[in-house]
């Protein structure tokens, strides 16, 4: 390894400031930060933003070395990229299913960062209502084992007749 010499000459007004920053090796990879959706994340919205943040303190993002990709699919050029996030809102809505993101980038040094993280979009709650819900199940005398017919229950001070078949 050799020695680096760097030679300044500044010239300006007298009284002038000024900063001069001197960068050793660079070996650090970037930071990625905030995935979102959450990893492992249930969710009901099928067009979710999916964001992550990125920092590089000491050469800077390269932001023509981010590659995003959803579900395998390259979703890069249909992504927000700026030099600290990027964002991307899907155009249709997402299958109820698992979905995979994935970001690789590198740093003006070539130093690489990746991250890869799963979301599951989930069936809608029905809206509750005082006439919505239900029990999944039998309602049977516990001596006998025989349906009961014509029950009520009360749910928060709401009494319902139980429907059987």
């Amino acid at each position: 390894q050799s020695n680096n010499i760097i030679e300044v000459e500044v010239r300006g007004k007298p009284g002038g400031l000024f900063t001069l920053h001197i960068i050793g090796i660079d070996n650090q990879p970037p930071a990625i930060t905030n995935l979102t959706p959450l990893n492992n994340a249930e969710i009901e919205e099928r067009r979710p933003i999916i964001s992550a943040s990125y920092t590089d303190e000491i050469s800077g993002i390269d932001r023509a070395s981010i590659r995003i990709t959803l579900d395998g699919n390259d979703i890069t050029s249909q992504s927000a990229i700026t030099d600290s996030y990027f964002e991307y809102i899907p155009s249709q809505d997402l299958s109820l299913a698992a979905h995979n993101i994935s970001i690789s980038l590198s740093d003006a040094a070539k130093n690489t960062s990746s991250a890869a993280w799963t979301f599951t979009i989930i069936s809608p709650s029905p809206p509750v209502t005082e006439d919505s819900g239900f029990i999944h199940g039998y309602v049977f005398n516990s001596r006998t084992n025989a349906p009961l017919r014509d029950a009520s229950i009360t749910v928060e001070g709401v009494q319902r007749r139980i429907l059987t078949d």
